[in-house]
């Protein structure tokens, strides 16, 4: 179902990121069995006002409970799995609509399929905030779900996605287009091949933030990390540097050739809101 277990040293970089601060909510609206949530805590030190701010929808019966098993292995006391379909039946509110959180999280099924896209258009959470993808795909589904769950102010997100939706056409290009019009993408990332257990699929994942600093408005920030690796015989993993490579890229935010460039929303209009870093970075 699209379903791969994500790198620890993905979740670490993502993590590392978002810099979830102790008291912030912290939601992974597709938990598996709650890795990403509980390299969140750690990042925060375990500290107790990280008690009632860890949040996470699963629709895998098995995988729920085993990531409430996890969370509350690695110490978590006060915490809020929930089992379900998001898409279809988000189960995390407050006060009837979505709830808002400062960190979302997530790497979800990709390319999911029959996801409910019917019901998405005409959803009554009103996530459809950019249309209805394809109901052969509900990639876009899922980073408007997330979207909408980010806080105002603060609220950020990182979310793993097949690179399919940096350039794929149709209801997607329309899609896209009015996500890079919101001036919501802080930075695109696409990662090396063979990193991901049980797909050859190449990844690549999105920073968005509800509101970015001033001298990233307008402007997106591209990373072709697709060199940054340290490739082993069956799989291709980031080893400590790597990930430190990569962290660096995002935190300097400017042009480094061969590897990142910030680009305007105009030359991204320009390339028909192609978000391919490779079609940028030279």
């Amino acid at each position: 179902a699209g379903e791969f277990y994500t790198p620890r040293s993905v979740v670490r970089l993502l993590v590392h990121i978002l810099d979830p601060q102790p008291g912030e909510t912290v939601y992974d609206p597709a938990c598996g069995s709650g890795g990403m949530l509980i390299e969140a805590i750690r990042y925060m030190h375990d500290d107790s006002l990280c008690c009632g701010s860890i949040f996470g929808q699963e629709k895998n019966v098995v995988n729920a409970a085993i990531a409430k098993m996890n969370l509350f292995l690695h110490g978590a006391s006060d915490f809020n799995v929930m089992q379900g379909d998001t898409l279809r039946d988000p189960k995390i509110l407050q006060g009837g609509n979505i709830a808002k959180f400062d960190c979302v999280i997530a790497n979800p099924p990709f390319s999911l399929e029959n996801w409910g896209a019917t019901e998405w258009s005409s959803d009554k959470y009103k996530r459809n905030i950019y249309g209805t993808p394809s109901d052969s795909c509900g990639d876009y589904a899922w980073i408007q779900h997330m979207i909408c769950s980010m806080s105002s102010g603060k609220g950020r997100m990182a979310v793993v996605m097949p690179q399919g939706i940096l350039f794929r056409g149709n209801q997607e290009a329309e899609i896209r287009k009015q996500l890079v019009e919101s001036d919501l993408i802080e930075a695109v990332v696409t990662l090396g091949d063979k990193l991901f257990y049980g797909t050859g699929l190449s990844p690549c994942f999105l920073i968005i933030r509800r509101m970015k600093p001033a001298h990233h408005s307008g402007r997106i920030l591209m990373i072709d990390g697709s060199k940054i690796l340290t490739q082993k015989r069956a799989q291709n993993i980031l080893e400590e540097n790597d990930i430190d490579r990569l962290y660096s890229l995002y935190q300097n935010y400017s042009d480094e050739e061969d590897y990142s460039r910030i680009v305007t929303l105009q030359e991204i209009r320009d390339k028909e809101y192609n978000l391919s870093p490779n079609r940028y970075v030279v």
